[in-house]
């Protein structure tokens, strides 16, 4: 028996758990998302966006228990995965916003201080 067995099964177990508890309704669910996965989705998120890592991490949680809740996770031991993925397009989505946001207010910034009083 390898010994890594153990550990995923339990990870496995523990995935079924959340997505079950989550489609149920049950809010335990989503705290155990958040518990079991929010320290792993910020370190993530760190490295994507630092800037919005708090952001990326609340906005994956939220994403993936409202798809859960509508059926869209086939696989309850796809999870980790799943997370990630979403984790990477929230982080994405983040920085196309500043930069979108940041290039208005420069734009702004300028009119603002050639405008002749």
């Amino acid at each position: 028996m390898n010994s890594a067995e153990p550990g995923a099964t339990a990870n496995s177990e523990l995935c079924e758990t959340i997505v079950s508890l989550i489609m149920a309704g049950d809010s335990r669910g989503e705290e155990l998302l958040y518990s079991n996965f929010c320290r792993g989705l910020r370190f993530l998120a760190n490295r994507y966006c630092p800037e919005y890592a708090d952001d990326c991490t609340h906005d994956t949680i939220l994403t993936v228990c409202r798809q859960i809740k509508a059926g869209q996770l086939k696989t309850s031991a796809a999870l980790p995965g799943y997370l990630n993925i979403v984790l990477k397009r929230a982080a994405w989505n983040k920085k196309l916003e500043s930069e979108r946001h940041g290039g208005n207010s420069e734009v702004f910034d300028t009119l603002v201080q050639t405008r002749p009083d």
